[in-house]
């Protein structure tokens, strides 16, 4: 910047021109300060999807998106999930990460047919809020061997008890029916999504039919963590906002079993009503199938 000099005992000053080209600077600085400020914040939903047995690969999968969910700043997180049960290792490494997660966490069992049974069923409980979609069911969580046979009568006391006490502190924390959790472990009962309802506490916070009916009920809910704070949820923005077709892929998580990255499933689009959705989606050659897979305590052979 150019100074006009005086005779010396004079202040000096800016010249008229450098002058004016500071004023237009600092205006435009106050332009972009305030569209800053009352620019409108766009809801940032992740939505994960798992359709499967609960297992290292599965647990490693959904801790991932919850990481880079916490990374990207997101509102909020949608599981859509679907399984017979699993690893109970595997699902307390989900439910530990599902508390610690900086949005709140949602369990969403559907669509219509769809269950979370066993170790689905302590996950849902888990959740900051669980919804079901109707026709869907969760619990059935008895512990049974991973080998397919027979526990003696001492040891299978010994694992019902301890699942069944998992269970009565989730749904304790989370205000749901303590009753009904334990019973789902100790007599293997399970609920429709009116039973889960319209239990007293009920197990579920409501019902909805896909994720986009999920985030309409959201918006404006409060909702309670697991550590007792409070927040309101917000995944609405009442304004149109153009449908973008060059969206940015899904953040991208290791698959183990493929070793390679997970594909994005209707990724990073910004939907009509300002919402942003990032989908993901487990790749269905990484999935291990395996009956005596089912029992949350013991591990078989294609999960060791």
């Amino acid at each position: 910047m150019r100074l006009h000099r005086h005779p010396r005992g004079t202040r000096t000053r800016l010249l008229p021109v450098r002058r004016g080209l500071l004023a237009a600077q600092i205006f435009l600085c106050a332009v972009a300060v305030t569209t800053a400020q009352t620019a409108p914040h766009r809801p940032l939903a992740i939505v994960a999807e798992l359709d499967g047995i609960i297992h290292p690969v599965s647990a490693e999968y959904l801790t991932g998106v919850i990481d880079q969910s916490d990374a990207a700043g997101a509102d909020i997180v949608v599981i859509v999930l679907r399984t017979p049960g699993g690893l109970l290792d595997s699902t307390r490494d989900i439910v530990t990460r599902m508390i610690q997660s900086r949005a709140p966490v949602v369990v969403f069992v559907g669509p219509a047919g769809g269950r979370a049974a066993s170790a689905g069923f302590i996950i849902t409980l888990a959740a900051d809020v669980a919804v079901m979609a109707p026709g869907t069911h969760i619990g059935a969580a008895h512990p049974v061997s991973g080998n397919g046979q027979a526990m003696d009568d001492v040891t299978s006391q010994k694992a019902a008890s301890d699942a069944a006490a998992y269970a009565r502190t989730l749904a304790e924390a989370r205000g749901r029916n303590v009753m009904l959790a334990a019973a789902a472990v100790q007599e293997s009962r399970a609920f429709t999504d009116l039973e889960a309802l319209q239990a007293t506490p009920p197990l579920i916070d409501f019902t909805a039919t896909d994720v986009d009916d999920v985030l309409r009920q959201l918006d404006g809910r409060m909702v309670k963590r697991f550590d007792g704070r409070t927040s309101v949820v917000h995944t609405q923005e009442h304004r149109d906002t153009p449908r973008r077709d060059d969206a940015p892929a899904a953040l991208p998580q290791r698959d183990r079993t493929s070793g390679g990255r997970l594909p994005a499933d209707d990724a990073g689009h910004d939907r009509p009503d300002g919402r942003t959705l990032e989908s993901w989606r487990r790749p269905a050659g990484s999935r291990r199938r395996a009956s005596a897979c089912c029992s949350p305590f013991s591990r078989c052979r294609s999960c060791r």
